[in-house]
């Protein structure tokens, strides 16, 4: 597994390209089921546009991935939505476009356009987030050695899960995959392996992408 950009929460935009309407909806989503949920809403709500079409990815490698045209000519429409969402290395993400069309036709140079512009500043609005693939530890430390702890996991880019002051001082850390290895070489120097880690699994944390 690897750390991954997606975007959170979803945007609504439109353009007008002779006199066309070019409806972008972007969204975040967990699986495709959920993709397809949303576009079958979108299609609810958008029944007398000429085309609704769309493109997702899914997984954290976005090897799960999906576009459509809608009757529009081939690769005009769903491709470059999903080179919008792909060209910013992103997955876990959904951006559909509805077209009213307006009685001019652009042809084909001109709907790709149209509709990578339409998804470009959908995703323009998203907030960006990197989803940290993380190692959980759970240690449980004298009160006497928790100063030199945290001090040490100061030096990763971890996110402590929890605290729980007890006889012992009971620790849920996340520390990125990428470090694992490096940090349980390091608790062993500092405790003179005296001291053991209990893998609490891995998880994916939210963090800030830029």
């Amino acid at each position: 597994m690897e750390d991954y950009l997606t975007v959170k929460g979803e945007s609504i935009r439109e353009i007008v390209v002779k006199k066309s309407r070019f409806i972008a909806y972007c969204f975040h989503i967990e699986s495709v089921d959920v993709a397809e949920d949303k576009i079958k809403r979108i299609q609810k709500l958008n029944y007398k546009a000429a085309h609704n079409t769309f493109a997702y990815a899914v997984n954290p490698t976005g090897d799960i991935f999906k576009y459509s045209d809608d009757g529009e000519p081939s690769l005009t429409a769903g491709k470059p939505i999903y080179e919008s969402i792909v060209g910013r290395n992103l997955t876990n993400v959904l951006v559909v476009v509805t077209r009213y069309f307006g009685g001019i036709k652009l042809g084909t140079g001109g709907l790709v356009r149209a509709y990578g512009q339409a998804a470009q500043e959908a995703l323009d609005e998203m907030e960006i987030v990197k989803m940290q693939y993380n190692a959980v530890f759970e240690i449980s430390t004298d009160y006497s050695l928790l100063g030199m702890l945290q001090n040490y996991f100061s030096t990763f880019d971890c996110v402590m899960e929890g605290i729980e002051y007890a006889d012992e001082v009971k620790i849920k850390i996340c520390i990125p995959f990428r470090q694992k290895e490096q940090f349980i070489s390091g608790h062993r120097e500092l405790t003179n392996g005296k001291q053991k880690l209990y893998s609490g699994g891995e998880k994916f944390i939210e963090k800030i992408a830029f």
